[in-house]
């Protein structure tokens, strides 16, 4: 087990990330926050029960709550052209 390839390592790593709490903020600004559900060869990401959030220069000079700049968009595919950073919520001992 010690000797598999780099992109078994990386399946395996992934497998871990499924229904854990994933934050992805896109190339325009919004960041999305959901449920790993798949992640596929090409980098596409799907998240269930995904939050949208506004950018915050977005709604800066406006008298919109935190929770007005948030949507319910349930589940979503983010494609990897439109993911800048993306992090997962895992517990230190799951690293």
């Amino acid at each position: 087990e010690a000797c598999r390839p780099p992109a078994m390592e990386a399946v395996a790593r992934a497998e871990k990330l499924v229904n854990k709490k994933v934050f992805v903020n896109l190339t325009d600004g919004r960041s999305v926050c959901g449920y790993l559900t798949c992640l596929d060869k090409q980098g596409n990401v799907i998240l269930s029960n995904a939050v949208e959030t506004e950018p915050p220069a977005k709604i800066a000079n406006s008298d919109v709550t935190a929770q007005e700049r948030s949507r319910l968009v349930g589940t979503v595919m983010i494609p990897r052209a439109y993911r800048t950073t993306c992090f997962a919520e895992v517990p230190v001992e799951d690293k």
